[in-house]
């Protein structure tokens, strides 16, 4: 692989262009920092060897993204000072063993910034909490301890990741939700909630179907 970044990196300035930068990403939902420190390694190793056979100045380096939040209990939260602590110290070693100068370290923290809090309601019973498409897949928690909950009450799943409408589908013939933009207090509506008209405004239907 540090080869062929090698590789890479002197073709791109062969083209003309100047690279200035290099990027990982190591997946989503991370909530130990040991997987981080293995690319904080890896990446300058590579970055490392990209300066020194490819001549590259790095203005940054990117580690990508994947600071997760808990789902589920079980699941702690990240200690996010622990973990800026122990992520910058290695990278400043690995910095100095390369001498690579002072690149901007870049992190992508993605849903870990927009984590809403826990509600207080205790929890008094354990259920199960699906959705209303036929499928036996269509779950979002089981066995999970709630408050008391009743007929038309209204769930909020605060945390659905950094998708969120961008991989929502009209699947089952279901129009797609409104998007809702919410800072400092304010609320304002980004994207309209659709309707089934909306559904079927790209079909069309051939004539010979509707003899």
């Amino acid at each position: 692989m540090e080869e062929e970044a090698v590789d890479v990196y002197k073709m791109a300035k062969e083209l003309g262009f100047n690279p200035i930068g290099i990027h990982t990403h190591i997946g989503s939902g991370i909530l130990d920092p040991e997987p981080f420190k293995l690319a904080v390694t890896v990446l300058i190793d590579i970055a490392g060897k990209v300066s020194e056979q490819a001549d590259i100045q790095f203005d940054f380096i990117d580690f990508g993204g994947g600071i997760g939040i808990p789902y589920t209990p079980e699941e702690s939260k990240l200690d996010i000072n622990n973990f800026g602590e122990e992520i910058t110290a290695l990278y400043k070693s690995k910095l100095e063993e390369y001498e690579l100068g002072k690149p901007t370290m870049c992190i992508e923290p993605g849903r870990y910034i927009v984590v809403a809090d826990k509600p207080f309601s205790k929890p008094v019973q354990k259920i199960d909490i699906a959705g209303d498409v036929c499928e036996s897949g269509d779950l979002f928690a089981r066995d999970r301890m709630m408050p008391n909950i009743i007929e038309g009450d209204l769930l909020a799943i605060l945390n659905a990741g950094a998708c969120a409408f961008s991989i929502a589908s009209q699947y089952n013939s279901r129009p797609r939700p409104a998007e809702i933009l919410v800072s400092k207090g304010q609320s304002d509506i980004i994207r309209e909630r659709e309707t089934f008209s909306d559904v079927l405004a790209k079909q069309n239907i051939p004539m010979r179907l509707l003899k």
